[in-house]
């Protein structure tokens, strides 16, 4: 049963690597951004660049409790014990399936929260939404956090943290590079899950996932310098973005779950 489970979340995972990543009206857009941006008096995408890897870095310091006062911790990590007591008493689909029920719930409710954020300042204008980044990814950190601890995962490590980074750097990755990225986080997960010590280095990371971010959330910010645009833009595109970062942080997160729950079965 738990592997049938787990060829099945694969399969949606093989789904999201065959898709590509594009901003709403795809070349076109990008052609309009390129315009704006070539008669503002700075780089938006360098601007976005060091906003990113600022906020990355405060939330893997000061910043994290910032955002564990959005959710509780312990509650989280309580109902996933239950869960799991449940399920090594009663091997039912329904009782291995009750931990993605609550991550996807919270999956609605972060990306709901996200396209408002995303609407409100799209139509503000570009520097409005500049001061806003440390909101962005506090909302999407908040959300891996708390399907970390839905399936049972410590997310107060180095390597979770990586781990992490690099779900957000895939979300907005085109359709080659989401397949490198794929390996990078399944090698990162199996290492952390078996006890493995890797090197990683953060810093780098934190620069590569700031790039990423800045590249993809810049076409849309341009045009958010329309204000019909940037009201349009700012909350699809929001919208498109965090609920790829959480198809793919629950694929993720349910097969390291998974593997763990055909351990406790064995």
């Amino acid at each position: 049963m738990i592997k049938k489970e787990l060829n099945k979340t694969i399969k949606i995972e093989n789904g999201i690597l065959k898709k590509e990543n594009r901003v709403i009206l795809g070349n076109k857009a990008e052609i309009v951004a390129e315009k704006i941006n070539d008669k503002l008096p700075f780089d938006v995408k360098e601007k976005f660049k060091n906003a990113f890897k600022k906020s990355l870095q405060s939330v893997t310091t000061k910043g994290i409790k910032i955002i564990e006062k959005t959710y509780d911790r312990k509650k989280l990590s309580d109902l996933y014990i239950e869960d799991t007591e449940l399920f090594k008493k009663e091997i039912k689909r329904r009782n291995l399936r009750a931990v993605e029920k609550r991550a996807k719930r919270k999956a609605i409710l972060n990306t709901g929260i996200s396209t408002m954020e995303g609407t409100a300042v799209g139509f503000m204008g570009i520097l409005t939404a500049l001061a806003d980044v440390p909101v962005f990814i506090s909302i999407i950190m908040k959300h891996l956090n708390e399907t970390a601890l839905h399936y049972g995962f410590d997310y107060d490590t180095d390597l979770e943290r990586a781990y992490m980074f690099k779900i957000i750097s895939m979300s907005v990755a085109d359709r080659e590079k989401k397949q490198i990225y794929s390996k990078e986080i399944d090698k990162i997960g199996y290492s952390i899950d078996v006890g493995d010590i890797i090197e990683i280095n953060n810093r780098e990371i934190i620069e590569e996932t700031a790039s990423n971010l800045s590249e993809y959330v810049s076409m849309a910010i341009l045009l958010g310098s329309i204000p019909l645009a940037g009201f349009v833009f700012g909350g699809i595109n929001n919208y498109r973005f965090m609920s790829h970062v959480a198809k793919i942080a629950n694929v993720k997160y349910k097969k390291r779950y998974l593997y763990r729950m055909m351990t406790m079965d064995n």
